[in-house]
C-alpha cells in the first residue's frame, strides 16, 4: 500500500520551491499554480505555500548511489530483453509515482542529461528522451531476478535494449539500425549478437523469476503494488493483447544478414552513392525533411559520442574517455553557434528566421568521420573542427600547433575538410539547380579551441585558430557573401545525407 504524502514542507533549490510531479499529473498541479523550470525539468511552487499543492510536496532526493547498486554494472548498449512473464515489469511501474519522479530526476542528473550509451542528450524536435532502463542480475540457482543498477538511456537506445518489444511494435528495423550505429558492430555480427540475446532469453522465460527490488526499498523508496509472479505474467498478457492490436509485424532473431532497415539514424550509416539528376529528384521530394536522411536533427557531438560508445563495447572501460571530451567540446561549441541560429525574439514575433544556419555532426563519406559544425550563413559556409583541451597549452605557428608539447596535424585536417565540403556541396549545388551560387561559394575552415590558452607565433594560412570566448566575434566580422534566400537556399541542400555521402569525381 502506498505511503500517504507526507506535510507539505517546500523543497528548495536556490530560491525555487520544487515539486514531484508525475506526467500523468502535471495538467492538474498546473491547473493548481504549479509552473514548469525548463533548465531543471521540474515543477515548481511559484508562491509557496500553495494550497492544493501538497500532494506533490516533494520529497528528501533520492541518493545518487542506491544501497547495493553497480553503476559498472551492464555497460554499454546491447540486446538485453527481460524473461517473458516480466514484461512490463520496470521500475515505474512498481513504485509509486512521486518515488519515480525522485528517481527519474537523479537518473538524468547524475548522467549529466545524456544518455550512458550513446551519450546524446534529450531532444524534443525529434522526438529523443532520456529514459530509465533497469539492468538485473538473474540468479539460475535461486531462481532470484535481482536490480543492480538503473541507467540512462534515450528512447532510441532503449528500443534497441528492448529488441522483443520492438519487434511487437513493428520497430525492429530501426532499432537493429541503431544498434549497429552506436557499437560499430557488422550485419553479421549484429545477428549472431541477437540470436545469443534470443537464447538467452528462451532459457530465462522457461521459468518464473522471484523480483528482489531491495535496492530500491533500501533507499526508502516505496513499492505502489506486490510485485508477485501471477500479477507480473498477467500484466504482461494485457500489454501484448494491446500491442498486437496495432499494425504489428514480429520478426525472428536473424539468422542471416538483416536486409538494408527501412529507418536509418543519420550519423553512421552508409547511404546510396547519389550524384546528379538522381540528387535533384531527392531534394526535390520534401518527404525527407524532419526524417532520418535530414541532417539537422543531429544533437551536436552524437557522433563522436557514438565512437565513445563503441570504444566502450570493444575495448571496455577507459577506451572512451577522450571521446566523451570530444563531445563535451562540441556541446560547448554549439552552444555558442546557438546565440547565432536561434532566432531573437523581435524576429519571432516579426516571423523572421535567423540569419545563419547550422548543422552537426554531418557524416562524410562512408566511414565513421564527421564534420563536427557546419554553419552557414552570410559569410558562405564555415566549416568548424571543435578541439577540447581542457587546460592545455597550445602554441600556433602557421601550420604547426604543438598541444602540450606534441605535434598536431589540426591546421591542415581542418583545410582539408573544408575544401573536401566545398566540393561535395558546391557539386550537389550545381546538380539541384543553384550552379551560380555553386560557383561562388565561399567555404571558411574554423579551428575553435575548447579550453588551454593558444600562444600565436604566426597565423595558419587560410584556417581561423579561436577559443570559442571569440568564436561568435570572429564569425559576424567575416565578410559577407550570401543573402538570406542563399543562405536558404544552400541551407536546404546542405541538410540532407545523401548530399555528404557521395563520390566525388
Amino acid at each position: 500500500m502506498a505511503e500517504q504524502p507526507p506535510a507539505y514542507r517546500p523543497t528548495t533549490s536556490g530560491t525555487r520551491v520544487y515539486l514531484d510531479v508525475p506526467y500523468s499529473e502535471k495538467e492538474a498541479a498546473k491547473a493548481l499554480g504549479a509552473r514548469w523550470d525548463q533548465a531543471a525539468k521540474r515543477w515548481y511552487d511559484p508562491r509557496p505555500p500553495t494550497t492544493g499543492l501538497d500532494p506533490w510536496a516533494a520529497r528528501p532526493p533520492v541518493p545518487d548511489l542506491l544501497p547495493g547498486e553497480d553503476r559498472a554494472f551492464g555497460a554499454g548498449l546491447f540486446v538485453d530483453m527481460v524473461p517473458r512473464w516480466c514484461w512490463f515489469t520496470n521500475v515505474r511501474s512498481c513504485v509509486t509515482p512521486q518515488d519515480w519522479e525522485r528517481l527519474r530526476h537523479m537518473i538524468t542528473r547524475r548522467a549529466g542529461q545524456r544518455c550512458e550509451a550513446c551519450w546524446a542528450g534529450e531532444d524534443r524536435t525529434v522526438q529523443r528522451w532520456l529514459e530509465a532502463h533497469e539492468r538485473w542480475a538473474y540468479d539460475d540457482r535461486t531462481g532470484v531476478q535481482a536490480l543492480r543498477r538503473l541507467i540512462c538511456l534515450c528512447s532510441d537506445c532503449h528500443l534497441s535494449t528492448h529488441l522483443g518489444l520492438a519487434n511487437v511494435t513493428g520497430r525492429a528495423d530501426q532499432a537493429l539500425a541503431h544498434l549497429r550505429a552506436v557499437t560499430g558492430m557488422t550485419d553479421s555480427e549484429v545477428s549472431r549478437h541477437v540470436q545469443a540475446a534470443g537464447e538467452l532469453w528462451t532459457r530465462r522465460s522457461a521459468r518464473v523469476w522471484t523480483l528482489d527490488l531491495t535496492m530500491l526499498t533500501d533507499a526508502g523508496v516505496t513499492l505502489a503494488r506486490p510485485e508477485t509472479a501471477a500479477d507480473r505474467a498477467a500484466a504482461a498478457e494485457r500489454e501484448l493483447r494491446d500491442l498486437r492490436g496495432t499494425t504489428a509485424r514480429v520478426i525472428p532473431a536473424p539468422r542471416t544478414p538483416p536486409e538494408q532497415p527501412q529507418h536509418r539514424p543519420t550519423s553512421r550509416t552508409e547511404p546510396p552513392n547519389r550524384a546528379g539528376p538522381d540528387l535533384a529528384a531527392l531534394l526535390a521530394d520534401s518527404g525527407w525533411l524532419n526524417g532520418p536522411d535530414d541532417l539537422a536533427r543531429n544533437a551536436p557531438g552524437i557522433g563522436v559520442s557514438y565512437e565513445a560508445a563503441r570504444r566502450l563495447h570493444t575495448e571496455g572501460v577507459g577506451a572512451d574517455h577522450s571521446w566523451r571530451v570530444g563531445a563535451d567540446g562540441e556541446i560547448t561549441v554549439a552552444a555558442v553557434l546557438s546565440t547565432l541560429t536561434t532566432p531573437s525574439r523581435l524576429n519571432r514575433l516579426r516571423r523572421r528566421s535567423p540569419a545563419w544556419k547550422v548543422l552537426h555532426s554531418v557524416p562524410v563519406g562512408t566511414g565513421r568521420g564527421d564534420i563536427d559544425h557546419v554553419l552557414i550563413g552570410p559569410p558562405g559556409v564555415v566549416t568548424i573542427n571543435t578541439k577540447h583541451h581542457r587546460a592545455g597549452r597550445l602554441a600556433l605557428d602557421g601550420d604547426e600547433l604543438i598541444v602540450n608539447g606534441r605535434a598536431t596535424d589540426y591546421i591542415p585536417t581542418a583545410r582539408r575538410e573544408a575544401l573536401r565540403a566545398a566540393a561535395l556541396l558546391g557539386s550537389a549545388l550545381d546538380a539541384t539547380g543553384h550552379p551560380e551560387l555553386a560557383a561562388r561559394l565561399t567555404m571558411r575552415p574554423v579551428l575553435a579551441i575548447v579550453g588551454g590558452r593558444v600562444l600565436i607565433t604566426s597565423w595558419a594560412p587560410g584556417v581561423s585558430v579561436v577559443m570559442t570566448r571569440q568564436l561568435t566575434h570572429t564569425l559576424t566580422s567575416m565578410p559577407p557573401a550570401l543573402d538570406p534566400h542563399e543562405v536558404d537556399a544552400v541551407y536546404g541542400v546542405a541538410r540532407h545525407r545523401a548530399v555528404w555521402a557521395r563520390s566525388l569525381p
